[in-house]
C-alpha cells in the first residue's frame, strides 16, 4: 500500500488510487451510502473520499502494515462530514440550490420534491437518525412502494405515511393530500412507474 503515496503530487496519487481502484474505494462508496441510507450524489461521494485518501496519505504517510480496511473506514467518516460541512456551508450563504448542480441534480429526479430545496432536503435527510432515514431511504432513492417499506420496517403505514410529511412534506413542489401517499405520491407527473414501463 505504501507505493501508492511514495512523494509525489496529490493530482497523481489520485489517479493511482483510480486506476484499478487498489483500495476498493469504489464498494466503499457504495456500502457508505446505502449502510447509512445518505441522501448523497454517489460520484460527488466517491470524489471526496478519493481526494481525502490521497491528501491523508501524503501528508501521514502509510506503512505496508496499516490495516486497510480501517484505513479506508477513517476516510469515509471523513469524507461524511465534508460533504455535510461544505452543504452547510452553502447553505448558511442564502443561496438557491442550482438544480443544475452536478451534487444535486440527480437526487430529487422525476420526484414530486422541489429541485431548488434539494441542498436543504439533503442536509435536513442526513442529520435525521438512522433509524428513521433507512425507510425513508427506501421510498425516496429507491422508490418502493409506501406499504412495502412500512412491512419491511416493522410500520404501520400510517405512521410511514405520518413520517414522510412530517420529514419531508415541506419539500414537495406544489399540493398533495395524504391519501395519495404512495409511491405514486413521490413520483411527479409523466414519471409514474405505469408510464416508464409501459405495457408487459
Amino acid at each position: 500500500m505504501s507505493e501508492l503515496f511514495e512523494f509525489t503530487s496529490t493530482r497523481v496519487v489520485m489517479e493511482r488510487l483510480f486506476e484499478g481502484d487498489p483500495l476498493g474505494l469504489q464498494p466503499a462508496t457504495v456500502r457508505a451510502i446505502e449502510g447509512r441510507a445518505l441522501l448523497v450524489d454517489p460520484q460527488r461521494f466517491f470524489n471526496i473520499l478519493i481526494a481525502r485518501a490521497a491528501f491523508c496519505g501524503l501528508l501521514y504517510g502509510v506503512t505496508d502494515h496499516v490495516d486497510v480496511e480501517e484505513w479506508v473506514a477513517l476516510r469515509v467518516d471523513e469524507t461524511c462530514q465534508q460533504f455535510m460541512e461544505e452543504d452547510w456551508a452553502d447553505e448558511r450563504s442564502g443561496q438557491p440550490t442550482d438544480p443544475s448542480d452536478d451534487r444535486f441534480n440527480n437526487l430529487l429526479a422525476g420526484t414530486v420534491f422541489d429541485p431548488e430545496r434539494a441542498r436543504q432536503l439533503a442536509l435536513q435527510f442526513n442529520r435525521m437518525s438512522l433509524e428513521m432515514r433507512r425507510p425513508l431511504y427506501q421510498l425516496l432513492v429507491h422508490r418502493q412502494p409506501l406499504e412495502q417499506v412500512a412491512q419491511q420496517f416493522d410500520l404501520s403505514v400510517e405512521a410511514l405515511r405520518a413520517m414522510v410529511l412530517d420529514r419531508l412534506g415541506k419539500f414537495v413542489k406544489g399540493p398533495r393530500l395524504v391519501s395519495d401517499l404512495d409511491l405514486e405520491w413521490l413520483l411527479s407527473p409523466g414519471n409514474s412507474e405505469h408510464e416508464q414501463g409501459g405495457e408487459s
